[in-house]
C-alpha cells in the first residue's frame, strides 16, 4: 500500500465515511474541459483544478458515492461525495439510500445554457 492508502486506512478505522465536495467549483461552463481545444497541457490543468477531490480516491481504488444533494443559483446540482473504506460499498449504498428518501434529488437534468 502507498502511504496515502495507509492512511486512508487508518481514518477508516476510526470514521465509516469521509465526505468532501465532488468538484471544487459549480458546473462548468460548457467547453471549459474540451480536449479537443489543442493545448493538453491546459487541458490538463483545467482538469486537475476541477476535479482535485475525485483524484485521490480514483488512486486508493476506495469506493466513493457521488450524490447531488445541493442545486447552485442556476438549478444545476452540487455534489458532495461520500468515500468508505475498501469493501465496505454497501455503506455508501445505505447512506445514499437513506439521503435520497430524507431529501429527494431531481430525476430530471435542469436546462443547460450553452452561452
Amino acid at each position: 500500500l502507498t502511504r496515502v492508502e495507509q492512511q486512508m486506512v487508518v481514518f477508516h478505522q476510526k470514521y465509516d465515511v469521509l465526505l468532501s465536495p465532488v468538484l471544487t467549483k459549480t458546473t462548468a461552463k460548457l467547453g471549459w474541459l474540451d480536449m479537443n481545444t489543442g493545448d493538453l497541457n491546459e487541458y490538463g490543468a483545467r482538469f486537475r483544478a476541477y476535479s482535485g477531490f475525485t483524484a485521490l480516491y480514483n488512486g486508493t481504488g476506495q469506493p466513493s458515492a457521488s450524490l447531488p444533494l445541493f442545486q447552485d443559483s442556476a438549478g444545476l446540482p452540487v455534489g458532495v461525495m461520500a468515500t468508505a473504506a475498501w469493501g465496505n460499498d454497501h455503506l455508501l449504498l445505505q447512506l445514499s439510500a437513506q439521503l435520497e428518501q430524507a431529501a429527494p434529488w431531481p430525476q430530471i437534468a435542469p436546462f443547460a445554457d450553452t452561452d
